[in-house]
């Protein structure tokens, strides 16, 4: 039997196009629940990332809430994804209503 299998999330794969602390916070406790979460940055980094002091990579928050996180880098305007997703997890509120209506 794998490791983590008897979890609640064990199978499920999630994506994290979170930033900041309310997305990857909610995906780090999928992620301890046994969920395989892949994180997805840009290519520049999210913007937690770029507060690093010179010389460091990253700063605690990131290390801390991408624990038990695979990460890729993806260029969404360029690069096409095709993957088996299961809960698909976003970063901001509904998409706002058309006010031409």
């Amino acid at each position: 039997m794998p490791a983590g299998a008897n979890r609640p999330l064990a199978g499920i794969t999630v994506l994290d196009f979170g930033q900041v602390y309310q997305g990857p916070y909610a995906t780090l406790l999928m992620a301890k629940a046994g969920a395989d979460v892949i994180k997805i940055e840009a290519p520049q980094g999210e913007p937690l990332r770029r507060r690093a002091p010179p010389g460091k990579s990253t700063t605690f928050p990131i290390a801390m809430l991408n624990s038990n996180k695979r990460a890729i880098t993806l260029n969404l305007k360029h690069d096409r994804l095709a993957l088996r997703l299961d809960p698909f997890r976003r970063g901001r509120g509904p998409p706002a209503r058309d006010s031409r209506r």
